[in-house]
């Protein structure tokens, strides 16, 4: 039931923002929603599902490389770690890393913003540092506008969902 109600938010993600083409900037919306599916189930059925949309969002408008659809589900895998229990934010002795984790996935969202805006520029030709100043100064603030709150805000309910035991503990790798 989770991984269908996963699906039918990511499909229609993208069918918003494919709808409003010319009000959005491409991944606004579709970056952060992967992102937080990937975080929340923390399974590979998630990494699966949101690298799926990923490849669906390249196709539908597709740029020069699938830097997203290629990476960012790597990268995630290489951030979640498998666990028996949620994220434990109570105990006093924690590590760095351990205390960043309501961070993760914001931090990832950039990392995904940034990904985006490198695959829209042509790479078949070396870009000339001001083509590249230039479609950051004009994609970037508007991307992260709309995507790093977003994020943040998936970040904070994960984070409650996490504290009222919304949460599964049990993980399934299928």
């Amino acid at each position: 039931m989770k991984t269908i109600s996963m699906l039918v938010i990511l499909w229609m993600t993208i069918a918003v923002e494919l709808a409003w083409s010319r009000s959005l900037p491409h991944g606004a919306l579709v970056l952060p929603i992967a992102c937080g599916i990937m975080f929340w189930m923390r399974s590979v059925t998630g990494i699966l599902l949101s690298a799926t949309a990923l490849l669906i969002d390249w196709v539908a408008r597709p740029g020069c490389l699938p830097l997203c659809p290629m990476l960012l589900p790597a990268i995630a895998a290489c951030l979640i770690s498998p666990s028996a229990k949620p994220d434990d934010y109570s105990s006093r002795r924690q590590s760095l890393a351990k205390m960043l984790t309501p961070l993760h996935l914001p931090f990832i969202t950039l990392l995904a913003v940034s990904l985006q805006l490198i695959s829209q520029l042509n790479l078949s030709a070396m870009p000339a540092a001001v083509d590249i100043q230039f479609a950051v100064k004009t994609s970037l603030p508007s991307l992260l506008m709309i995507s790093l709150p977003i994020s943040a805000g998936i970040s904070m309910l994960m984070r409650l969902a996490d504290e009222l035991g919304l949460r599964r503990a049990s993980q399934q790798w299928i």
